[in-house]
């Protein structure tokens, strides 16, 4: 291939690079300098003014620079900020209608007056021309620092000021970030991928700015977010009025200074890496005058990952039972390692969708009767640190399948055994990822569940006689063995032609889509004789590789049915457990 300079590349091709380079710039603000030569180059060059995505200003960036000089009148070194933008790149090019989230990336130690409001000004980021910006994104260590030195004559006057500027220019603001990223010269790189190290030990203090900056919007800020792996004290308890919390735990090593004043705004909690009880942010005992969480909608309660931690069984916590009279989903991940059966906490809520995300052999502790009135279920397993967990007795998973539920969408996995038998007899989505999936079992399903519009079975093999994936089979190998391969209806199918219809008996009249796919043996001939005993059959998934083969085939003997590519299934399949 020819050395060719950019503007010389393919149409497509330079729209790809575009694209792919202004989304790792958006994701990885570390970047920016990059971003900054991009905009550059769009705002006088017609191609890439053109050809950039649209995406790409969505984001105003603000960055404050910090450098040093020498000052004849205090006779020493001083600091001095310096602020860049893309608005006047933005403004120039008449992108400005794209714009809705300023970033302000400030990776310093800087720990003098904030000054945000006067570099603000000077790029003309004020009300009325951009009032419509809707979220408030602080990157870096610096929202660590400023407005933090001893030294300002008033730390809270310049907060305050700080706050009413923001409030009077930007008040349609619906989400405010917080990401405190230390990024560490190169040298204390991680030596995996090149990870930017993280200090352990540093306590930085959070500026007043910001729990200031949320009682200010205390009326409209729905949204709350901290993360990265950075130890935040706040010295001042913070009141939020907000809607929704989101909390990586790694974040804040004083979590008992964030006090919620009012919890009837509180509709969506999300609370990731726990690392031991429930953080309970000053929430009050059950009292039947006013319930805990009155509004609250959405928990979600991920644990933090500890490869060979000592599992604790620490009784559930009474003060969460009665406390969410509105709950409608409850996703939680890793918490057997701490309870022995959080679940049960919430045996009272009205649940609609419940995620769980537990060890396989601690999933015996967890009372199946949560997901009796549910509609909506994800079942992940995780694999044991210890032993061989493919010996364990298949009653872990399967006592869930013979528990009557109303379920009617769910996603199962990972490895989990096949549900020979299931009680979910309103079940209209499946999605399936077990170890080995062959037509007979696949048939048993099918008529075991009469409603059923759309199956997808991720499985290791459909061969049964595969020894290396014989995962959750009884004691009785040769007995499992026989139970996958016994004759059905289906066996009597001939593929040489078109089918007698007359003849057929259908094993279900629901099934709509269905979406099979392994990356060892498949057994197409016997998946194309299963469509013809579903009348009601629209798409068939494959593989990529056996589209061509399958798909002859399927023109021939039951050509109302399409076939597509397996990767083209996820939007039949898809729960929206997390936003």
């Amino acid at each position: 291939m020819p050395n060719l300079d950019l503007n010389q590349l393919p149409t497509a091709i330079l729209v790809n690079i575009f694209a792919t380079l202004c989304r790792d710039i958006l994701h990885k603000y570390a970047l920016i300098s990059n971003y900054w030569e991009v905009m550059d180059i769009a705002t006088v060059c017609r191609l890439w003014n053109y050809y950039i995505p649209s995406f790409t200003y969505r984001s105003i960036f603000v960055q404050r620079k910090i450098s040093n000089h020498y000052s004849e009148q205090h006779r020493k070194e001083v600091e001095k900020v310096v602020w860049f933008s893309n608005i006047g790149s933005i403004t120039y090019q008449q992108k400005r209608r794209y714009a809705t989230d300023l970033c302000v990336v400030m990776n310093d130690d800087y720990t003098g007056p904030l000054l945000l409001p006067d570099a603000l000004t000077s790029f003309g980021l004020i009300y009325p021309t951009f009032c419509h910006l809707e979220k408030l994104h602080f990157f870096g260590r610096g929202i660590l620092r400023s407005g933090t030195d001893e030294r300002t004559p008033d730390i809270i006057g310049d907060a305050v000021a700080f706050c009413n500027f923001l409030y009077f220019h930007f008040r349609g603001l619906t989400s405010i970030k917080l990401s405190p990223i230390i990024i560490l010269p190169a040298d204390h790189t991680t030596e995996e991928h090149n990870v930017p190290a993280v200090p352990t030990s540093p306590v930085f203090t959070l500026s007043p700015c910001y729990p200031l900056l949320f009682q200010f919007y205390f009326e409209h800020l729905p949204y709350f977010y901290c993360v990265k792996p950075v130890s935040l004290f706040i010295h001042q308890p913070a009141t939020l009025y907000i809607t929704t919390l989101v909390l990586d735990l790694r974040c804040i090593n004083r979590p008992e200074n964030l006090f919620f004043s009012d919890f009837n705004a509180l509709e969506t909690i999300r609370f990731l890496n726990i690392h031991e009880q429930v953080p309970l942010f000053g929430l009050l005992p059950y009292s039947a005058e006013r319930p805990v969480l009155p509004n609250l909608k959405i928990l979600q309660l991920e644990f933090k990952e500890i490869h060979g931690a000592q599992q604790r069984t620490l009784v559930q916590p009474a003060s969460l039972l009665h406390s969410c009279p509105k709950l409608s989903e409850l996703l939680i991940s890793r918490s057997t390692r701490i309870y022995q059966d959080l679940y049960s906490s919430f045996r009272d809520a009205p649940l609609r969708t419940l995620s769980i995300n537990e060890d396989q052999r601690t999933l015996l502790h967890i009372d199946t009767g949560i997901i009796r009135s549910i509609d909506c279920l994800h079942l992940e397993t995780i694999k044991p640190d210890e032993g061989n967990w493919w010996d364990d007795p298949i009653h872990y998973v399967s006592r869930f399948y013979s528990t009557e539920s109303a379920v009617r969408r769910a996603h199962l996995g990972i490895t989990v055994p096949f549900p020979t038998h299931i009680c979910w007899y309103n079940l209209v989505s499946l999605s399936l990822t077990t170890d080995v999936a062959t037509v007979t079992l696949i048939v048993r399903l099918l008529k075991q569940l009469i409603i059923l519009k759309y199956l997808r079975i991720m499985c290791i093999t459909m061969n049964p006689h595969d020894s290396d994936v014989y995962f959750w089979g009884s004691n009785d190998r040769e007995a499992d063995i026989c139970a996958a391969t016994e004759p059905t209806v289906v066996d009597s199918a001939r593929l040489d032609g078109p089918p007698d219809t007359g003849s057929i008996e259908a094993i279900t009249h629901s099934l709509q889509v269905f979406a099979i796919d392994t990356p060892s043996h498949f057994d197409d001939e016997s998946v194309l004789k299963l469509t013809l005993f579903l009348p009601s059959l629209q798409t068939l998934f494959v593989a990529a590789e056996y589209l061509d083969k399958v798909g002859r085939t399927m023109s021939i003997i039951n050509p109302g049915v399409s076939v597509s590519n397996i990767r083209q299934a996820d939007r039949y399949f898809n729960i929206d457990f997390c936003e």
